[in-house]
């Protein structure tokens, strides 16, 4: 998670695991509804989506694409 400013406020703020107990193939997809815990302060946030291959490595960290969103805690 990032803060308004893109600086890294917890690199490792949530986890959700993917449906099923073999994870997807290659070129499989799915869409996930995920409630994004809290307490978070008032702000401005991104939170920046990655896979992970548990014990192994973050895909980031071999070129995979992140999806990055904006959110808005309070007004």
């Amino acid at each position: 998670m990032l803060d308004e400013f893109s600086e890294e406020v917890n690199y490792d703020y949530f986890r959700h695991p993917l449906p099923g107990n073999n994870g997807l193939l290659p070129g499989q997809s799915v869409d996930l509804g995920v409630e994004i815990p809290s307490p978070l302060a008032k702000g401005k946030y991104f939170l920046v989506f990655d896979l992970v291959s548990e014990l192994v490595c973050w895909f980031a960290h071999n070129g995979s694409q992140t999806v990055k969103k904006e959110i808005t805690v309070g007004r």
